[in-house]
């Protein structure tokens, strides 16, 4: 039998896969694998375990900045492992469980999520590390047991994907060829000091500045005009009405428009017509959609949304969210009916009315849901909750943290929504034509609220209204064609041209994929990044170009205006797909990336000294976290407040610990808290030791006597646990022994070998998580509430993310309960 390696992108879609491949042993997360039925073994990344060198790891001499070695030679693209930042040591350690597992197995089958991306993190370690066995690779769109064992039936050759792995390492390289240098070189065009927030440069974030710059400069430089518009006040039978002339080509001229007012006559003919119409439902989301939407909806930057998302595609919640179509495949249709039956049973989507409309017009299954043609060339599909996991993830929505229940439920309305029925109006157009020129007013009338009855979808703020138009939602009047307008007066409306808006969040993104701006799963990346960099600024809705970035803008327009321009990406990502289908070579890309940045570097370095204002594009570098939390550290054992504003300079922070350095080289000088608690632990450990009170303000010697006995440290239970541990003893009518009142690890002991049963409520919920996990209970949880918590501390989060949370309370909760539990333990042991 073949002995197969998988391999995920998260743990989460590990543990996953390790249930549907069944008999794993949840307890060897620790190890970094899980071993499964038929001699398997499930291993998995924490996103990409390599990273490039930098240049200065290539060639230390590089990480000094100078013009004469731009653009550098970079030849060879090698990749180090990524043990920086928080999940170094286990990535890390994921690798090495990977290099050791391989020798041991038939055939590795990548399980990463099925993108550029995903097919990097996959196929990169197996590159570095050699290995020459038989790849194959599971594509899903869902993370669940059901959707796995789909995958499995329908394994394929890894060898089909290859492709897309070179294709991805190839777009690395070209945003470290172009990003690299063109950021480089423009830092020191300018004469930019290195403690400052440096420049950045790149083929995708500089035209989005770009383009948030031009339109900015359309404002500020638009000048407007006066036109004219008329309304016409009259009345029908005693009705009064108003009417109103909105010429397509504006009227500019104020005695053109004093003459039409004089030629509009007292009394008027009236015309009335009748439309039926009708506006479909909203299309299902993309990412770039969804990012758009909770821009609007709830002010969330791209970044936030991604990671919201994120959270619920790995826990099932939602389908893959990267995919481009906005439609279904046909055959989803048979999955996606028991979806909308779930879905009208939670609360937060019934009260919208979702009964009676299922009851009154049923759903239909929409062509534009269901359609292969659109689907046709791509792996995923549109964005909804996953048809598999509905029942079991998403009636308890308390389960989910509040901005998590908006977006699902932002999506759930939308693909609820689109298999309703089109909003129907009947539309009245009322009004008179005198020489050519038509007034009037449009009323529409509500005929079936069809499927704005479950989303109330957020207006454009960028979509301009149309100007001088009376169109209004009420109740029809009852006038009649023939019917006379009486007594019109006719009043001027003196108006002014405006200009376009500003780019909002939402039409920045939809621009930037109407361009071709880099791929979807990245828009946020950039957003971020130009924020990040103080180019742009500005609330969700309205995005503006910082002063920073206009004068950046205006250098780069001067001396690399390719740089600015989509062409640049939109003819890079062109190679990139011709490398996917196998058209060009890797290193051909790679050329023409490396030429393109080389007339980049040249141009700039052309640049004459002082084009730009330097005064202009430098800000101050905010300090790093770490420096913060010191100068906050020192203020605070100095007792000084610290000035305004330092803490969003990087070289304020260190100007300040500089002129205070003696004062807070004494306030450290300090033993702090946890070194005398140390001392008293010890002295509780050994009675014959003594350490005088006059020496308890000296760290040199608190520190020496720690160096010396610290094996002697026993502390003593804090009064918190004391108080529980002699509750304890109360309700088993005992006496709490003396050394557990004085050792902490004696108390431990004694809790341990004095349980107490378990509440009714806690039992039973263990019994459900069991269930929900088909696992067996441990042997005496029954009388002791300790062995039961420390079930559910490690199986809670698992069946909350396989079978929901019901009547366990939410997985936060939880979360925040097995934390609280682990640190009582912590105390005590």
């Amino acid at each position: 039998m073949t002995r197969r390696l998988y391999f995920t992108e998260k743990p989460d879609q590990a543990s996953v896969l390790a249930q549907t491949l069944g008999g794993y042993d949840a307890g060897q997360k620790r190890s970094g694998y899980y071993d499964c039925a038929g001699g398997h073994r499930v291993i998995w990344a924490y996103g990409h375990l390599f990273r490039l060198k930098m240049p200065e790891e290539i060639n230390p001499e590089w990480a000094t900045w100078r013009m004469e070695d731009l653009p550098l030679d970079i030849q060879r693209f090698d990749y180090v492992l990524d043990d920086r930042g928080d999940l170094g040591q286990l990535k890390k350690r994921q690798f090495f469980a990977l290099k050791q597992s391989l020798p041991d197995f038939d055939e590795v089958v990548i399980a990463t999520d099925d993108d550029r991306e995903g097919e990097v993190i996959g196929w990169l370690p197996l590159t570095l590390l050699g290995y020459k066995g038989p790849v194959k690779r599971i594509t899903y769109s869902q993370i669940d047991v059901k959707a796995f064992r789909v995958a499995l039936d329908n394994i394929r050759e890894g060898a089909t994907f290859k492709n897309r792995f070179h294709e991805g390492l190839a777009r690395a390289a070209i945003d470290m060829i172009v990003g690299l240098n063109a950021s480089r070189v423009t830092a020191l065009a300018f004469g930019q000091d290195r403690s400052d927030i440096p420049t950045s440069a790149g083929r995708v974030q500089t035209p989005v500045l770009n383009l948030v710059g031009e339109r900015c400069d359309e404002i500020a430089n638009f000048v407007s005009q006066p036109y004219y518009e008329f309304l016409a006040n009259g009345t029908v039978d005693g009705l009064e009405l108003e009417l109103a002339y909105a010429p397509e080509d504006k009227i500019l001229d104020a005695g053109e428009a004093e003459r039409i007012s004089q030629t509009i006559p007292d009394t008027a003919e009236l015309f009335v017509r009748h439309e039926d119409k009708r506006t479909s439902p909203p299309k299902l989301f993309n990412l770039n959609a969804l990012q758009g939407a909770a821009s609007t909806q709830f002010g969330f930057s791209p970044a936030k949304t991604l990671e919201i998302i994120n959270k619920l595609y790995v826990a099932g919640i939602l389908t893959y969210p990267r995919g481009l179509p906005r439609v279904l495949p046909e055959a989803m249709s048979s999955d996606t009916g028991s979806l909308l039956y779930h879905l009208a049973k939670i609360d937060e989507l019934e009260t919208g009315g979702l009964a009676s409309l299922i009851a009154g017009h049923g759903f239909s299954y929409r062509k534009e849901v269901y359609n292969d043609r659109e689907m046709a060339g791509h792996s995923h599909h549109a964005i909804i909750p996953n048809p598999n996991r509905i029942e079991a993830t998403t009636l308890n929505l308390s389960s989910l943290e509040p901005d998590e229940q908006k977006i699902f439920l932002l999506v759930a309305r939308v693909f609820i929504a689109a298999h309703l029925p089109d909003y129907c109006y009947k539309a009245t157009v009322i009004g008179f034509e005198h020489e050519g020129k038509v007034f009037k007013t449009q009323i529409d009338v509500p005929v079936s609220q069809g499927w704005k009855a479950i989303y109330d979808e957020a207006d454009d703020a960028d979509e301009e209204t149309s100007e001088g138009e009376t169109r209004r939602s009420g109740v029809l009047p009852d006038i009649k064609s023939g019917d006379v307008f009486r007594a019109i007066e006719t009043t001027i409306i003196s108006k002014k041209t405006r200009p376009q808006k500003f780019y909002s969040v939402k039409s920045l993104l939809a621009k930037m994929a109407a361009l071709g701006l880099g791929a979807p799963s990245t828009f946020d990346k950039y957003e971020t990044t130009l924020r990040n960099r103080m180019y742009i600024e500005g609330p969700q809705a309205k995005v503006e170009v910082t002063t920073r970035g206009q004068e950046s803008l205006k250098f780069w327009r001067t001396y690399a205006e390719i740089l600015t321009s989509p062409d640049l990406t939109i003819e890079i990502e062109a190679r990139l797909a011709a490398l996917l289908r196998g058209e060009v070579a890797y290193a051909d890309v790679l050329t023409y990336a490396r030429e393109m940045t080389g007339a980049i570097v040249r141009s700039i370095k052309d640049a004459p000294p002082g084009s730009v204002d330097l005064e202009r594009v430098r800000v101050s570098r905010p300090p790093s976290i770490k420096l913060r939390r010191y100068v906050k550290k020192a203020a605070e054992i100095m007792g000084v407040g610290l000035p305004s504003g330092i803490l969003s300079s990087a070289s304020a922070c260190s100007a300040w610990l500089e002129t205070h350095k003696a004062e807070i080289d004494d306030a450290f000088s300090k033993p702090s808290e946890k070194e005398l608690w140390l001392v008293d632990a010890i002295l509780n450990g050994n009675p014959d030791l003594v350490f005088p009170d006059q020496d308890r303000s000296s760290r040199e010697k608190i520190s020496a006597f720690i160096s010396a006995h610290r094996e002697h440290a026993r502390p003593a239970p804090s009064e918190k646990m004391l108080a529980y541990a002699q509750k304890r003893a109360d309700e088993l009518g005992v006496q709490l022994p003396l050394d557990a009142r004085r050792y902490n690890e004696r108390l431990a002991e004694w809790l341990k070998d004095h349980p107490v049963p378990p509440s009714a409520k806690q039992l039973d919920y263990a019994r459900k998580v069991a269930s929900v996990l088909g696992i067996e209970l441990p042997e005496h949880i029954e009388v002791s509430s300790d062995i039961c918590r420390v079930f559910l501390d490690e199986h809670a989060d698992k069946a909350g993310s396989s079978g929901g949370t019901k009547g366990g309370g939410s997985r936060k909760g939880m979360r925040r309960r097995a934390t609280s539990r682990k640190q009582s333990r912590r105390r005590t042991g």
